[in-house]
């Protein structure tokens, strides 16, 4: 069925063909990673609400899984369902306050809707600054994503643009080749 539903999708161009086959996998095999994989599907099709309605079927049957909240809070964003989406983050991670990706996708939330100082506080390095240390690479892309998010929320602040100083820096340009070769030419004296 999945390798069916991938030619529905990539030759076909058939969205709807694409959705029932991850459809009839449920009504077949309802289990928590079919569930998953229906949602993963929906949202690939963009079709948020359904992806939605998927993913927390998928958390009911598997409420430890925590790569799945993770899911809820996307497709409630997409929804455009922002105060929802705001009340989803903060219960989370009043739940699990050390995950660090769900503080990311919150923070990235924040910022885009214009709440730079709530964005500021969840990125602060000192409240995961154990994440920080860990050397492996999930740990290291999360970190450096996350201080690529204070870069972006620092450039969005209304900080006044300073006008460069144009003799702050001076270019050194080497000599042209008639001025190499008057150096060289004997003075005539």
């Amino acid at each position: 069925r999945i390798i069916l539903s991938n030619v529905y999708l990539n030759q076909l161009k058939d969205r709807r063909s694409y959705a029932k086959c991850f459809t009839d996998l449920i009504e077949e095999n309802p289990t928590y990673e079919n569930y998953v994989r229906l949602g993963d599907a929906m949202m690939r099709i963009q079709e948020p609400e359904n992806a939605l309605k998927a993913f927390e079927k998928a958390m009911e049957l598997n409420p430890s899984d925590e790569n799945i909240t993770r899911e809820i809070g996307r497709a409630i964003v997409l929804t455009h369902d922002y105060p929802r989406a705001i009340a989803y983050y903060r219960d989370s991670l009043e739940k699990n306050s050390k995950r660090l990706d769900l503080r990311l996708d919150f923070a990235k939330l924040l910022i885009k809707l214009g709440k730079l100082d709530d964005g500021q506080k969840l990125l602060e390095p000192e409240l995961y600054s154990d994440e920080f240390s860990a050397t492996t690479i999930s740990s290291l892309k999360r970190s450096s994503e996350a201080f690529l998010w204070i870069a972006k929320l620092n450039l969005k602040r209304d900080i006044p643009e300073q006008k460069p100083n144009p003799n702050a820096c001076l270019l050194y340009t080497s000599p042209s080749p008639r001025d190499r070769q008057k150096s060289r030419m004997p003075s005539s004296a």
